[in-house]
């Protein structure tokens, strides 16, 4: 069963994903990737998860940026 879990610090970016709100135009764009995968998904859930909860996501995709690895696995 293909799942994935989005999680992120934004409660608008989450209702957006949900389809509770609808998104304002100037970061439309941004809910491509996620919509993309939907459909090949048997299970997604979006949730907010707060900053200070999610330090270490948080700080690994800042390091992430800072050393320009985009993709793949973290050892």
């Amino acid at each position: 069963m293909p799942y994935c879990i989005f999680t992120g610090d934004n409660q608008t970016v989450i209702d957006c994903l949900r389809g509770i709100i609808q998104r304002p135009w100037e970061i439309s764009n941004a809910f491509g990737f996620a919509n993309s995968l939907k459909p090949s998904l048997e299970y997604v859930v979006f949730t907010k998860v707060y900053r200070l909860r999610n330090f270490t996501a948080h700080n690994l995709a800042k390091w992430r940026l800072a050393c320009n690895v985009h993709w793949g696995r973290v050892s």
